[in-house]
């Protein structure tokens, strides 16, 4: 998915996908493992893995100097993987939002559009979403813009697509699309009660 939205332009943060091997170049010299891979040692960092759900292994790092926590969330995000294999990325801050949509012929249909309620820093649990969304409805239609091409980036032309997006203070950032609609009763729930 990241190397689909690199490929297209299509707003994401920086990231690099770590296995058990990179776990020695991380022990021995963080900060050099951090600079090769285009990090800044300013900004904090997401650690998750690259095939897993409901925020399992996934943590915020904020101190880049402890390198024992570094490599614990590693290992975690790497233990919750079932290809032994990790994402880690910028931090991305601002509003999240999550988007539902149908895909057909090439066309993406906006079926819900929902603000997040992520808490308990610095992991990532959803306690909830709004509909209708507070944001500006120039803002929602810039969101909307970046999902679509990210969307179009995967080559899904037919079927259910799912966007979680940040409105950060880079502009919009894409954190995943995934070919299914939201769980957790929101597809099947909240988004037909808001919209009768």
């Amino acid at each position: 998915m990241r190397e689909c939205f690199r490929k297209s332009n299509v707003n994401s943060p920086n990231f690099v996908i770590l296995t058990e091997k990179d776990l020695q170049k991380i022990e021995s010299n963080l900060k050099e493992f951090l600079l090769n891979a285009n990090f800044s040692l300013n900004e904090s960092l997401v650690i998750k893995p690259c095939d897993n759900m409901g925020a399992r292994g996934c943590k915020k790092i904020e101190n880049l100097d402890d390198v024992k926590n570094f490599v614990e969330a590693v290992k975690d995000s790497i233990n919750n993987s079932r290809t032994g294999r990790a994402i880690l990325e910028e931090f991305m801050d601002g509003k999240e939002f999550s988007i539902d949509a149908l895909v057909y012929e090439n066309e993406i249909l906006i079926t819900g559009f929902a603000d997040r309620h992520i808490f308990y820093p610095p992991y990532f649990i959803e306690m909830g979403h709004t509909m209708p969304s507070d944001l500006p409805e120039i803002q929602i239609q810039q969101v909307i813009a970046e999902f679509c091409k990210g969307v179009k980036s995967l080559g899904l032309t037919c079927g259910a697509a799912k966007g979680d997006v940040k409105l950060t203070s880079k502009g919009v950032m894409i954190g995943e699309i995934a070919a299914r609609l939201s769980g957790g009763y929101m597809s099947g729930w909240t988004f037909p009660y808001s919209s009768d």
